[in-house]
């Protein structure tokens, strides 16, 4: 027992090259056949084309429509502050889209891509879900998005079914940037209609209290004969319309900022500051001006009975004015970008057309195969010698 495992432990390294000149004419059959057979398979697996484009970080510090028309009137916001939308986060923003359901759904609509082979066999569940797997978006610290597209064929891929796949993978990235361009537009056009019918109802409402004021004021000086005011008076009139309007106008603004942010928003406070502020302004016109030494402050309980009349009818006729020119600078403001037909996602880098597949690596393939197609078939051989030796070694005592 024991000089036979002597013998068993003698096998070296000799004794592999020994097993490798035995059997070398088969080994190198099975790994020749092994690489065909592996190459064959390449052939007629699969194919995947992959391509890519680069879309433009959103432009900061362009602000349309009643946002940025708040951040004019109110000479910008303090430093450190932004309303929404101007983050540096838009990039992660439209990646995010770029990877949602309903740019899958967008594909699938406007490519048809239940029509062909290789996604006939799926449900429309699973093909969004593929779509997302295969779909890679990245953004760069540049807030550059990256977007790549991989399109596959069919087992036993024809050449002109490669050429229609490397032409899908271009058309996955384009139309994906195409649909990502429409949903955007149609937030920022939803959010514009939405302001647009706002100010509408105000406007109708501030016309009607136009009208209602004119036929106050045309029965007054009718009646009572009023043509002129006092100098004096007109100063505090003026006064009371400019601080009027400056309070109407940051109500108006607050009032938007409500719909547009949330309470505790740094920008929301301070509008309602101001509001407040305008406010015991406009009291302080009311009862004789800003300050009581003003030269020109006259209490409207010292103006005779028609006078106030008059000038209050005025003053109320010129607020009005005013808020409807306002009202109708922003409304149509609001209906241009409603109706603004300007791409906003921008291409950087277009999809191209893949000239060689992503998927099989032939050599690669090839090269696994004959590697361990050699190792595996040398190792059988060393084994089944290794078994023969064994016997051989087992039976030599009986003998």
């Amino acid at each position: 027992m024991k000089e036979t495992e002597a013998k068993i432990e003698s096998i070296g390294i000799n004794k592999f090259f020994e097993i490798y000149k035995k059997h070398s004419k088969r080994i190198w059959i099975i790994v020749v056949i092994a690489c065909v057979v592996t190459f064959i398979f390449s052939l007629i697996m699969p194919h995947t084309y992959r391509t890519y484009t680069t879309v433009m970080p959103p432009k900061q510090g362009e602000n349309t429509g009643l946002s940025g028309i708040l951040q004019n009137f109110t000479g910008g916001l303090p430093s450190g502050l932004s309303l929404p939308g101007s983050s540096n986060n838009q990039s992660l923003v439209l990646a995010d889209i770029l990877r949602s359901r309903a740019i899958a759904e967008h594909l699938i609509k406007e490519l048809n891509l239940k029509r062909l082979p290789q996604y006939d066999g799926m449900t429309h569940n699973e093909l969004i879900e593929y779509l997302q797997e295969n779909f890679k978006v990245d953004v760069e610290k540049t807030g550059l998005i990256v977007f790549q597209t991989s399109a596959k064929t069919c087992f036993f891929p024809s050449s002109q079914e490669k050429q229609e796949t490397k032409q899908l993978a271009k058309k996955f990235a384009d139309e994906a940037v195409k649909g990502l361009d429409l949903i955007v537009r149609s937030k920022n056009t939803s959010a514009a209609k939405k302001s647009r019918m706002y100010i509408e109802k105000e406007l109708a409402k501030y016309r009607e209290k136009s009208d209602s004021i004119d036929n106050i004021l045309e029965n007054f000086q009718r009646t009572n004969r009023v043509l002129k005011i006092d100098d004096q008076t007109q100063a505090l009139v003026k006064q009371a319309i400019e601080v009027g309007l400056q309070l109407a106008k940051a109500e108006m603004e607050l009032n938007i900022a409500k719909n547009e942010l949330s309470k505790d928003n740094p920008y929301l406070i301070q509008q309602q500051n101001i509001v407040n502020q305008l406010r015991k302004q406009y009291n302080a016109v009311q009862s004789g001006g800003l300050t009581g030494s003003d030269g020109f402050s006259i209490p409207f309980d010292k103006i005779p009975g028609l006078a106030r009349e008059y000038a209050n009818l005025y003053r109320d006729k010129k607020i009005v004015e005013q808020i409807i020119m306002y009202l109708e600078t922003q409304r149509h403001q609001e209906a241009i970008q409603e109706n603004r037909d300007v791409p906003t996602v921008e291409v950087l880098d277009k999809a191209f057309v893949p000239d060689k597949q992503a998927s099989p690596n032939k050599k690669l393939m090839v090269l696994l195969a004959f590697v361990l197609s050699f190792i595996l078939t040398l190792m059988y051989y060393t084994y089944k010698e290794f078994r023969i030796y064994s016997k051989e070694a087992e039976n030599e005592p009986n003998q």
